[in-house]
């Protein structure tokens, strides 16, 4: 069928019109959608928290601070910490107790606008890094010594030296048990406690043995005099407390030292008996 010229190109130009019209507008559409979708795709993905110590221990009156521990990132970029009600990057999560000893849980949450979210958890293990140190748990005493029980023990809480002192004046480092008594010999027990304000307490002990120093050294058991001679008996005894030498006097004017037997006569041959006698004070 013959057509004019003229109605061809009005066919053509409306088909050709038609055609266009409609595949443009929707592959514009789809293409805007397609981009937008992969945008918010992509930033899930890249949304993570590292945290480099899973499992860590404090010491008992620590600080916690959470956003120490862990760091979020969106692609390359750090996400700072902060509160939920501005903030996307938080402990949702945060148990830990550092006033005692335990285990705690922390679980960290980086929030995405798009209404995903990531969490990470880590375990917080608080720990009493308080010690006492008993270099010697036996020590020798001598009767009438002095003892002191905060020269023998020294606490601590970490590095830092707690200083010995009584609990009603606001000290934590004491000995709670102390029976030393120097005046006589005995063994004795010494219990010394560190108190954590938290609650707890440390404790460690050590054993007093209190000895006698007292001695007399006779050098010569057995000595001969002519008669007529002078026996003066502290020539031929030596006292001694330890090592300091007791010099040798009457008890009634404050000596401790003295010859209690002295049948010595030297006028006259004879055999005599000399008894020494070194008094403590504290028995």
């Amino acid at each position: 069928m013959k057509k004019n010229s003229l109605g061809k190109k009005v066919v053509i130009c409306l088909v050709t019109c038609s055609f266009f019209t409609q595949f443009y507008f929707p592959l514009s559409t789809f293409a805007e959608t397609t981009s937008s979708t992969s945008s918010i795709v992509d930033a899930d993905l890249t949304d993570h928290i590292e945290i480099p110590n899973r499992t860590i221990h404090l010491n008992v009156g620590d600080v916690f601070e959470p956003q120490n521990y862990a760091t979020a990132y969106r692609g390359d970029q750090e996400i700072s910490y902060g509160e939920s009600n501005g903030g996307q990057f938080t402990a949702i999560v945060n148990e830990v107790d550092t006033t005692k000893e335990g285990t705690y849980n922390v679980v960290h949450r980086l929030h995405n606008p798009s209404g995903s979210s990531v969490d990470e958890s880590m375990t917080v293990i608080v720990d009493s890094s308080d010690r006492i140190e008993v270099p010697n748990r036996t020590i020798h005493l001598n009767v009438g010594d002095v003892f002191e029980p905060q020269n023998y023990a020294t606490a601590y809480r970490g590095d830092q030296e707690i200083p010995y002192g009584d609990t009603n004046n606001g000290g934590e480092f004491i000995a709670i048990v102390n029976e030393v008594d120097t005046t006589k010999e005995g063994t004795y027990n010494v219990v010394y406690r560190l108190h954590n304000p938290s609650g707890s307490s440390v404790d460690e002990s050590m054993t007093v043995i209190v000895d006698s120093s007292d001695r007399i050294e006779v050098p010569n058991r057995t000595i001969h005099l002519n008669v007529g001679d002078v026996f003066e008996p502290q020539n031929y005894a030596t006292a001694y407390r330890g090592d300091q030498e007791i010099p040798y006097g009457d008890t009634n004017n404050g000596g401790e030292f003295i010859a209690i037997v002295n049948e010595v006569d030297t006028t006259k041959e004879g055999t005599y008996n000399v008894v020494y006698r070194l008094h403590n004070p504290y028995q």
